[in-house]
């Protein structure tokens, strides 16, 4: 998902592998709008789906 999120949507995650889990690490920025937040929700369903 991460290289896909870069590659289409030049969406920036960071990997964060961990013992117990692994996963996404999604940080918006103060700058972030609730449309950013929206379209980032509707890409990862996008690509989930």
């Amino acid at each position: 998902m991460r290289e896909t999120l870069w590659s289409k949507y030049s969406i920036l995650t960071t990997y964060m592998p961990h013992d117990a889990y692994s996963g996404l690490r999604i940080t918006p920025n103060i700058y972030s709008t609730v449309r950013d937040i929206d379209y980032f929700s509707e890409v990862v369903e996008k690509e989930l789906g």
